[in-house]
């Protein structure tokens, strides 16, 4: 399959995208929050979870790659917030969090924290954040793959994490858990997950126009040109 999908919010309106929104909330689609094109998504404030998801059909021992971009524009949460990752039927296999430091973290599928990224996320600046994740063709529970990857740079990478034994399912970005304490705004744009078919689009995505997965690693806490 190469490229499952590739979402830039220029449609405006969250079916228009071929995405499903669970939860309600104050997340919409504005010309505020985009980085490239005319429109992004907007996570805001709100009382309850808040997340939007592409499902997909998922096979095992397919490596899966998901990019977005990232910005935090105000606010500090009191509690720890999902900011991307996949789903499965057996939970959640890999979740990017931000921490109250605004430090993202990674976590597998029974909530364990695998890495924390030092560098706090500096306010009103984008990032190109991307996960990979692969369900082993047998799969133990155990013996998964995740890796991590900010503004082009792997940062983290284990074939041993624990997220779980089914096929992937689907890709989110928001807040898949309880959000009572959020008290920040999250903008992403340019959201694209490609799986590991193909000649082609069989990688990290990397930065728009990269050739599926050759994009330039940018220095961190660096924006594209043009962000």
């Amino acid at each position: 399959m190469a490229n499952i999908f590739d979402i830039g919010f220029e449609s405006g309106t969250i079916a228009g995208e071929g995405l499903t929104q669970s939860y309600g909330g104050n997340e919409t689609i504005v010309t505020a929050a985009a980085r490239t094109g005319t429109l992004g998504w907007r996570q805001g404030t709100n009382s309850s979870g808040q997340h939007i998801l592409r499902a997909f059909t998922g096979v095992l021992g397919r490596a899966y790659f998901s990019r977005f971009y990232y910005r935090r524009t105000s606010g500090t949460a009191t509690s720890s917030v999902s900011v991307a990752g996949f789903s499965s039927p057996s939970g959640a296999p890999g979740r990017i969090i931000v921490n109250t430091s605004r430090q993202l973290y990674l976590i597998d599928n029974s909530n364990a924290t695998l890495y924390t990224h030092a560098t706090a996320l500096t306010l009103n600046q984008w990032y190109m954040v991307e996960l990979k994740a692969q369900v082993a063709s047998s799969p133990t529970g155990a013996n998964g793959i995740l890796e991590m990857r900010i503004d082009g740079a792997s940062v983290f990478s284990t074939s041993t994490a624990n997220i779980g034994t089914t096929a992937l399912s689907a890709a989110l970005i928001g807040d898949a858990f309880s959000a009572a304490n959020w008290a920040g705004v999250g903008d992403f744009d340019d959201w694209r997950t490609n799986d590991d078919q193909g000649a082609s689009d069989n990688t990290f995505p990397g930065a728009p126009g990269g050739g599926g997965g050759t994009g330039f690693p940018l220095q961190l806490g660096l924006s594209l040109p043009g962000a």
